[in-house]
């Protein structure tokens, strides 16, 4: 493998954020170490093996092992930027901030470094980025649909999406499900994707993650282009919680009057299988 190239834009406003933010100074950017962590996460969600995640990423924690993989990021149109609803689903109350705007364009190049990898290197590379292309996002509220990813080789129909991703994720204990509705725009889907209830309104399960203590969603939400329209893809992760615990939390949802557990009521059946 001499090198993998990918082309790629923003779907969804995109709340991604270098080291360096004050009240003066929040310039939002696609940092190639943030990409570099989601492809991680995706070959870590496959099931592939820790070993050869260190090899092709690196440790730092113990024996330092160096990267084998160098990720580039390039932009390839100009960025647009400007402040965005944070948390659209709450009105004014959700305030705003910087984002990059959907439609901004990218190049993702991953180079070899040093000794060539081997074939099965090389397709457990592919394999994870390629699945955080299709189905990932980045950045904060991500797993709200902010920061969705749209590939430029995405399939455009369902059908053939649906077919893409099961091939990527095999035999992985992450399920997905296409929702439903059909939305005009991204403000529109990230209103209904991020409109759920606190942690503490599931009798301790959090089902959907919490902040305190620190527990991220096994539910991930993103927009998705299909046949000229903005979906919602919803993606369980099954290696932190059964799928008892996701139809619990959807119906807890639906009680609440919550349009969002109505909607993922409809995708139970393939979250949990």
């Amino acid at each position: 493998m001499e090198s993998l190239t990918y082309s790629f834009s923003l779907l969804s406003d995109t709340f991604a954020h270098g080291a360096y933010q004050t009240m003066n100074f929040n310039r939002p950017e696609l940092r190639s170490p943030s990409v570099k962590g989601m492809i991680r996460w995706w070959h870590e969600a496959l099931g592939l093996s820790k070993q050869n995640a260190d090899i092709l990423f690196g440790q730092a924690i113990g024996t330092t092992l160096a990267s084998r993989v160098t990720i580039r990021v390039q932009s390839t149109s100009e960025a647009r930027q400007q402040n965005a609803e944070f948390m659209p689903h709450k009105g004014h109350r959700g305030g705003s901030k910087m984002a990059i705007l959907p439609g901004s364009t990218y190049q993702l190049i991953l180079t070899q470094r040093r000794e060539t990898l081997s074939s099965d290197l090389a397709d457990q590379l592919r394999r994870a980025t390629e699945s955080w292309l299709l189905l990932g996002a980045i950045g904060q509220r991500s797993n709200r649909a902010a920061g969705s990813i749209l590939w430029d080789q995405a399939p455009g129909t369902q059908k053939e999406f649906e077919i893409k991703a099961a091939d990527l994720l095999g035999s992985s204990k992450i399920s997905f499900a296409i929702l439903n509705p059909q939305f005009a725009n991204n403000r529109e889907a990230r209103a209904i994707a991020g409109d759920f209830l606190s942690d503490q309104a599931f009798d301790g399960t959090a089902p959907f993650g919490s902040a305190r203590p620190r527990k991220p969603s096994p539910l991930k939400l993103k927009c998705i282009e299909l046949d000229g329209s903005i979906r919602l893809l919803a993606i369980w992760d099954h290696r932190s919680e059964s799928p008892t615990s996701l139809t619990r939390g959807v119906h807890t949802l639906i009680s609440s009057n919550k349009e969002i557990g109505r909607i993922l009521e409809a995708a139970l059946p393939r979250l949990t299988a």
